[in-house]
């Protein structure tokens, strides 16, 4: 049996310094799913973890770490005030909507609301979307290497710990993209093609 303190103080140790200061973990009630954690807020990056510590210890201490890491670094990695292009679009078509109400125009205005709406949906899925699981990953198994792990033990844990995470889902595409990914690593060799 799993001491949920002992295991919230293990899990905290393995993540980054700047992650470990916005990241707080709970045990979890036994209704919850294995881990849940909130989508942090961009002018509040906290986040709560919660782990459901009877699922929790079925898993081997590689599979709990790769989870952990890949649940942290998939809530904190997006950055939505960062100035890019699909924030930049966003910001524009707000700011041409605010014109239009200005001017009275309800025709321009309800074309800058479309855009508004085209531009933030558009910012939303490059910030939680397939790429950004995909980049999750690929900072989780970074994290994993500093922490001792071997990229394909990283990626073989982490492939083991989804697919536990979702066996009682029906998969989706986005799901199965980030596996073949993850199994690509774990099946990658580690010897290096002779001179």
């Amino acid at each position: 049996m799993l001491d949920p303190n002992q295991e919230i103080m293990e899990l905290e140790d393995l993540l980054p310094a700047s992650w470990r200061m916005q990241t707080k973990v709970f045990s979890g009630y036994e209704r919850l799913p294995l881990i849940s954690s909130n989508l942090p807020k961009p002018w509040n990056r906290r986040l709560k973890v919660n782990l459901n510590f009877r699922q929790w210890q079925e898993l081997s201490r590689s599979e709990r770490d790769l989870l952990f890491l890949q649940e942290v670094a998939g809530r904190l990695t997006p950055r939505w005030l960062t100035l890019g292009l699909d924030q930049a679009l966003t910001l524009l078509a707000l700011v041409a909507t605010a014109w239009q109400f200005s001017q009275s125009d309800l025709g321009g205005a309800g074309l800058g609301i479309l855009l508004t709406l085209l531009a933030g949906d558009r910012l939303r899925r490059q910030q939680t979307g397939l790429p950004a699981r995909i980049k999750a990953d690929q900072e989780t198994l970074q994290i994993a290497q500093r922490r001792g792990y071997s990229s394909t033990q990283a990626a073989k844990a982490l492939l083991q710990g989804l697919a536990k995470l979702h066996e009682r889902q029906e998969p989706g595409l986005d799901y199965l993209i980030r596996c073949e990914h993850l199994r690509a690593i774990a099946t990658r060799t580690e010897i290096g093609v002779p001179d």
